[in-house]
């Protein structure tokens, strides 16, 4: 029997010096396959696509001073060189390529080997030799199982497209990274101030160290004294403002009165009103902090800080219970023309503080989806949008953006929650792969739903470690390959319902995405009237922000309503009436929708007799014309349907 093949790590460092006296460091980190003694061979597997991806490096380094020519002559040279060391050391070397540019380029290559040593040995830049040794990291080893490790650069990022991966969690074995070095700068020390220092590096030094007993705050004070920001008045005045701030944040006392001073005499200064809404409002005086971050936001010019400003008044009046200020500064902010994205997504933040205080779950998913319409990058955010779904029952969407998580950013609570919802939407295999990655990251609590679950569940990915071990082993039974075909089946199984389950609720998280992008918009000029749907038509009449609709439809008793009716018996109307009652706020509206029964046959009563009412959620158009409503039905999914105002 053979000793087993083992993986042999190589590591390649070069420093390449360009013209323009830049310089770049090439590493290239992977790991090469060694069979046994007896077979002496290394399997060196060249892939069209890694050719392309070099490619892409060459314009990365070109665009940033390095000869591109001089490196392309040395890729080629070591190419070249792979080759024939590979055939001189009694290396099998195979080339699987979908066009022969291999084959073709070597007579170039063998030419421009040449011209590289010989240049380089004139330009004495840097040893040929080294060169050629080290730039091998140019053509990295990529095998069809691996992924790129998310900490190395875009390139390395951009070459996990050509990895084949099925959801499961495997440690990358190659690597390719290129970095400038950046000049040593020392560090930045806030309790060493520099003259040279701008005002945020002033106010954060001075923050830091006004606590300590080290008086280097003093210190930080006397350089900015002696710094050009002293200079000019105005930022002498806020840096007076920031100190007596700093020095109440951390409760020193016999400030208060002079930072009040301040403000009420540079009403034009928003920083000062702003200092002090925070003191106020780290006092629990949420009142008098509304006055004052309003006073803030009116004085200021900049748009970003002034709606930030409005959103702390907001905030601040909602918890010190006054509702109708709270509405009213919403009011404002839902009117500010966003002319960017930046701001409407802090229009979006400011309305989901105020919605949490209000728990508005609704409204905050529709929020939450919004926000991640604008940065779909964003995984916190995704996170918070799985958790809030968990919250609500809603598993399958949980499972959706849990899911949209970067699987190499996801942390045990990530891989845990998304276990958690595949496990309600009944997906028990992915669930359990799910909670072992979970488990690997030491979350204790994965560990504990895994062991609740291992039993019904099919243990597949014990199945499959079971049946790579057994692979490795010359010769194997057939019946292994016969495992295997049925486990990939059962993976195959799971990955399609789980495709269908997120199809079926897609629908409803665009309805959110578009929910959301109404909260902040202004109340739009509808007028009551007569509004006609799909089933039914409804009288809208709006009452400030109260929204009210009736109406009635008919339809025909059948056995699928749970009525029997005798032989020949021609089936009976049921008359229902519909009543829609909700809050409004912004273009939105969230309540409910209850049809009760005023007719129907005389037989037995059916479940449609009652009804406490379902959730409606409803989006008015700017004109004012149209009504988008998505009914929230228990144990079904919810229909989305419109109104349309009656010419």
């Amino acid at each position: 029997m053979n000793d087993a093949s083992k993986d042999v790590p190589v590591s390649l460092v070069a420093s390449v010096a360009g013209r323009d006296d830049s310089s770049f460091e090439v590493t290239q980190k992977f790991q090469v396959r060694q069979v046994p003694d007896d077979a002496k061979e290394y399997y060196i597997r060249f892939r069209i696509s890694t050719l392309k991806r070099c490619r892409e490096q060459l314009g990365i380094l070109e665009n940033a001073g390095f000869p591109y020519g001089e490196l392309c002559l040395a890729i080629a040279s070591i190419t070249l060189g792979a080759a024939l060391g590979a055939w001189a050391g009694g290396v099998k070397l195979e080339a699987k390529f979908t066009s022969g540019f291999f084959y073709i380029a070597l007579p170039c290559i063998a030419v421009g080997t040449f011209i590289l040593y010989v240049f380089l040995r004139h330009s004495s830049v840097v040893d040929a030799k080294k060169i050629a040794k080290n730039v091998l990291g140019d053509l990295p080893l990529i095998d069809s199982h691996t992924e790129p490790n998310q900490d190395f650069s875009k390139i390395a990022t951009s070459m996990q497209d050509d990895a084949s991966t099925l959801g499961t969690v495997e440690k990358p074995i190659s690597t390719f990274e290129i970095t400038e070095p950046a000049a040593d700068k020392g560090g930045f020390d806030f309790s060493d101030p520099k003259v040279s220092w701008n005002q945020f590096d002033f106010n954060t030094a001075y923050f830091l160290q006004i606590n300590q007993e080290s008086g280097k705050a003093d210190l930080v004070d006397q350089v900015f004294q002696q710094s050009p920001l002293a200079e000019d008045p105005h930022e002498v005045l806020k840096w007076s403002g920031w100190k007596l701030y700093c020095k109440l944040e951390y409760g020193m006392s016999g400030q208060f009165d002079a930072l009040e001073v301040l403000a009420k005499d540079n009403p034009g200064i928003h920083d000062f009103a702003a200092h002090l809404g925070r003191i106020y409002r780290k006092y629990g005086d949420n009142k008098q902090a509304a006055v004052w971050f309003e006073c803030a936001a009116d004085s200021c010019q900049i748009k970003a800080v002034s709606l930030r400003l409005l959103g702390d008044a907001a905030e601040a009046s909602l918890i010190s219970g006054q509702k109708d200020r709270a509405n009213s500064l919403a009011n404002r902010i839902r009117e500010y023309q966003a002319n960017d994205s930046d701001l409407d997504r802090i229009k979006l933040t400011i309305e989901r503080r105020l919605l949490e205080i209000g728990k508005d779950d609704e409204r905050s998913i529709g929020i939450l989806e919004r926000l991640l319409e604008l940065d779909p990058t964003d995984d916190n955010l995704r996170f918070l949008l799985g958790f809030k779904y968990s919250e609500m029952n809603r598993h399958a969407l949980a499972a959706l953006h849990y899911g949209r998580i970067d699987i190499r950013k996801r942390g045990g609570s990530s891989w845990n929650n998304l276990g958690v919802a595949l496990y309600h939407i009944g997906i028990p295999s992915l669930s359990i792969e799910a909670f072992l990655a979970s488990s690997a990251h030491g979350e204790t609590l994965a560990a504990s739903n895994l062991a609740n679950q291992l039993i019904p569940a099919g243990f597949l990915q014990q199945a499959e470690d079971l049946l790579d071990k057994a692979s490795i082993t010359k010769p194997y039974d057939n019946a292994v390959d016969t495992s295997r075909s049925t486990l990939n089946e059962r993976k195959s199984e799971s990955l399609k319902k789980l495709e269908e389950s997120n199809k079926k609720v897609t629908f409803i998280s665009d309805f959110y995405k578009r929910f959301g992008e109404s909260i902040v918009l202004p109340h739009p000029p509808i007028q009551n009237g007569i509004f006609e749907g799909p089933e039914f038509s409804v009288t809208v009449s709006i009452n400030g922000d109260q929204f009210l609709a009736h109406g009635k439809y008919v339809v025909q008793a059948n056995k699928l309503l749970g009525i029997v009716f005798p032989a020949g018996a021609q089936p009976i109307p049921i008359s229902y009436e519909v009543t829609i009652r909700g809050n409004l706020l912004g273009s939105t509206m969230v309540g409910n929708i209850k049809k009760i029964v005023v007719e129907r046959p005389p037989v037995a009563p059916t479940l449609l007799d009652v009804q406490n009412g379902t959730p409606l959620l409803l989006i008015l158009s700017p004109d004012g014309n149209s009504l988008h409503a998505m009914e929230i039905e228990p144990e079904v999914s919810p229909s989305i349907f419109s109104f349309v105002r009656h010419p």
